[in-house]
């Protein structure tokens, strides 16, 4: 479960978190060729996007699957995924305890840059 003081931070604006570390992007190259090299997305394939931060993820496959559910407990990242207006994605404010009601329900998981988090 998040810790107070975990949920501030990850409530940035889009433009603080884009500030967040020069070694972000270095990251998410990373992680993007590995994630592309190991997960066969597929047009049937419903995904959680957790701790999905401004959507990053949503964005790269929303059109490669069939639903993409983002939660994060940022407030205002989720605002701004939501401001994306993608028709399979659907960007929910919170955390674990939400999943409850998806039992079985995902193909693939995406949990990038967050565990330390949790």
């Amino acid at each position: 479960m998040i810790e107070k003081g975990v949920k501030e931070y990850f409530n940035l604006s889009k433009k603080d978190w884009d500030k967040r570390s020069v070694v972000v992007p270095f990251m998410e190259d990373i992680e993007e060729d590995w994630v592309k090299k190991h997960f066969n997305f597929r047009k049937k394939d419903v995904v959680l996007d957790y701790a999905c931060g401004v959507g990053r993820w949503a964005t790269i496959i929303h059109n490669k699957v069939a639903v993409v559910i983002s939660i994060d407990v940022g407030s205002k990242l989720i605002k701004f995924l939501k401001s994306k207006k993608f028709k399979n994605v659907y960007p929910i404010v919170g955390s674990d305890n939400l999943l409850k009601k998806y039992p079985n329900h995902f193909d693939k998981i995406i949990f990038a840059q967050a565990f330390e988090f949790y």
